[in-house]
């Protein structure tokens, strides 16, 4: 029994030692291995410059704002609604009917103030140079000034007729619903054919949100609150337990302060295209906005209130232009780029370039005497300054 005890303590011995020896052999192995690796030396790796193509897209983003304006009211009206010549999608302004009651058709007027009052011969007040005003606009006879004359009511003549009024030699107010902007636009009727006229202050239609502006900011810059979303997608719950979408929440940031800047602003090149949907828009001067002109058309691509989309942006690159890897471009303090670059005979040094785009982890350049094949230091752990 007593040499078998002895194997035993033997066997257990060894055993103490594999398992006392094995993590240092396991350390010092991996202590070899780090100092031949910090003994390597570093590696470098060449890619040739490509040729750009003829033409750069650059994807941005446009910043929105919307506004709802005042919804016309009705003035002092007595009779039934016997016509209603608008509906949901119409667009109201200065001249266009928009119902008929009591055999007078009314028209609207982006007007300063409501008329208030019967404007006949010798009246005078500035409701009187707004009366010119509208007479003018409709194309009608008209006169000059505060005090009405014989042309201005020439005028009224003309514009009772048109409307169908039986009232001669005056102006009747409620002849005109007055509208807060130049052009509204009906999202929803509140006038019902046979129905008794509106009581004045009461709603005709409910105007929709219209795109005020359109600013160019750089692609990934905007909040993640006003970023857009499909139409009818992202929802938060609201104060009173409902809910509100994405486009709802744009549009009440917009309306809480609608000049403080969202956004990075991206400026368009003199040369460039910004597009939508492959449509084509004009800038203002800034050239970091959508003109007042193009709004209308960008505003049809969208669902109203929708806080920003995006967009491109397309301007053509220099003769030359060439693509290399991002990690190929170096930047000094002074914020000069340069790359390092190959000539044939083997020597190696850094150019000075122009960046001229960027996008997806590829830059795009000018300058430095580089053309297409031209190897350049795309990585490497030396350190290459450009000054």
């Amino acid at each position: 029994m007593k040499p078998v005890r002895r194997l035993g303590r033997i066997a257990s011995g060894v055993g103490a030692t594999f398992w006392v020896a094995l993590p240092l052999a396991v350390l010092a192995s991996l202590l070899f291995l780090n100092t031949q690796l910090r003994l390597s030396a570093p590696i470098d790796t060449w890619v040739a410059a490509e040729p750009a193509s003829t033409t750069q897209t650059t994807p941005i983003e446009f910043s929105l704002a919307w506004d709802t304006p005042p919804a016309p009211l009705a003035p002092s009206w007595e009779g039934l609604v016997q016509s209603v010549y608008v509906e949901p999608g119409a667009k109201v302004a200065t001249g266009t009917k928009v119902v008929r009651i009591s055999g007078v058709d009314r028209i609207g007027f982006a007007g300063k103030a409501p008329f208030w009052r019967p404007i006949e011969a010798s009246t005078t007040g500035e409701d009187v140079a707004e009366l010119n005003r509208l007479l003018t606009e409709l194309g009608l006879r008209h006169g000059q000034g505060t005090t009405v004359t014989a042309a201005t009511m020439a005028g009224v003549d003309q514009l009772r007729i048109r409307l169908g009024a039986a009232d001669r030699s005056v102006f009747k107010p409620d002849w005109i619903i007055h509208l807060a902007t130049a052009e509204v636009t009906v999202e929803k009727l509140d006038l019902t054919v046979a129905a008794p006229a509106p009581a004045a202050g009461t709603a005709l239609l409910t105007p929709a949100a219209s795109l005020t502006s359109a600013r160019l900011v750089a692609k990934g810059s905007l909040p993640a609150q006003s970023a857009g979303s499909p139409a009818g997608q992202g929802s938060q719950t609201g104060q009173g337990g409902g809910t509100e979408s994405s486009k709802e929440m744009g549009a009440k940031q917009s309306a809480a302060d609608p000049s403080r800047p969202v956004g990075r602003p991206f400026t368009a090149p003199e040369n460039g295209r910004v597009l939508s949907a492959g449509t084509a828009l004009p800038v203002d001067t800034t050239r970091q906005a959508i003109a007042s002109e193009g709004l209308p058309t960008l505003a049809k691509q969208l669902e109203k209130g929708t806080p920003s989309t995006s967009g491109l942006v397309e301007s053509p690159l220099p003769p030359g232009a060439l693509v290399l890897p991002a990690s190929a471009v170096r930047t000094a303090p002074s914020g000069v780029h340069c790359v390092v670059r190959r000539d044939d005979g083997g020597s190696e040094g850094p150019v000075r370039v122009d960046v001229v785009g960027e996008s997806q982890g590829r830059v795009v350049i000018t300058g430095g005497d580089l053309t297409a094949g031209t190897l350049v230091l795309a990585s490497t752990r030396k350190a290459a300054a450009c000054e």
